[in-house]
């Protein structure tokens, strides 16, 4: 029985990471985030937890806070034609 329930959470796990995999979704280096930080099409976005936030000395200028608890109020607020970038660490 307890092999079953494994498999069939394993078979779980790994469809829900193949939904999770958008085609879309491109990564960014850190220095082609420095040459488009001035750039008027891009969003950016800061995911970090709020602790990992409030204790750290590196902010993005400009950067959004975003967390999950709050994605209402910040994403109506982005154009929807610019480019979204989100960092945490």
């Amino acid at each position: 029985m307890k092999k079953m329930l494994g498999l069939i959470f394993a078979c779980l796990l790994l469809s829900a990471t193949s939904l999770l995999a958008a085609d879309d979704v491109q990564f960014m280096s850190a220095e082609e985030l420095k040459k488009n930080l001035n750039a008027e099409n891009i969003s950016i976005l800061d995911a970090r937890s709020e602790r990992g936030w409030s204790n750290s000395d590196v902010k993005i200028p400009g950067a959004i806070r975003a967390t999950w608890d709050n994605l209402d109020d910040w994403s109506v607020s982005l154009p929807k034609a610019n480019k979204l970038v989100l960092y945490c660490s």
